[in-house]
């Protein structure tokens, strides 16, 4: 499938009978979320699909939000994102996640650009979930950020997050190249 603009929105508690399955999303373009794939309080499956050459202000490839967003993104690729957001907070070329609990399994994430978070970025920006989800048995590889994480930035109070068994490696970015964990602390008063 290739576009002008994004390749799939899944929201409104979409559940798991909505399946996306071995196809290629080309080209998808979003000037704010997500511009191969949107998941907003949605739990799709997707599986064996190659996300490429997507741009979006955020979450270049796939952009995952939402407390009720719990999606199962396996055997798919993500690569040659862009995320174009010129900000601190702002980024994840190949995949982006804001306060959602995805699981993310076998998945080869490669080539993305972003400020931040060029292959993935993970972010608590205020809900009700902290910093959670399922990464396991991934590659994260040869993504480049300007600022922070090359590879991977988890930002936020880490709570439920299992990041287990994956391959991060040959990042570059300017703080960070691999794997950069930003926790957020509460202050006694």
């Amino acid at each position: 499938i290739g576009s002008l603009d994004r390749g799939f929105t899944f929201s409104d508690l979409e559940d798991s009978t909505s399946v996306l399955r071995n196809l290629t999303i080309l080209g998808g373009f979003s000037s704010s979320w997500g511009g191969g794939i949107l998941i907003e309080d949605a739990n799709p499956v997707i599986t064996g699909v190659t996300v490429d050459s997507c741009t979006a202000d955020e979450g270049g490839g796939i952009y995952i939000a939402g407390d009720l967003a719990m999606p199962l993104i396996q055997d798919c690729e993500i690569k040659n994102c862009i995320a174009t957001a010129n900000d601190p907070l702002l980024g994840g070329g190949g995949i982006r996640v804001s306060d959602a609990v995805p699981t993310i399994l076998d998945c080869d994430i490669h080539h993305n650009v972003a400020e931040n978070g060029a292959g993935l970025l993970v972010l608590e920006e205020g809900g009700t979930t902290a910093v959670s989800g399922t990464y396991s048995r991934n590659r994260i590889h040869h993504n480049t950020a300007v600022a922070d994480a090359g590879g991977c930035l988890i930002r936020g109070s880490v709570e439920t997050l299992q990041f287990t068994e994956n391959l991060v490696y040959a990042n570059t970015a300017a703080r960070g190249g691999g794997l950069l964990l930003a926790t957020i602390s509460e202050s006694a008063n």
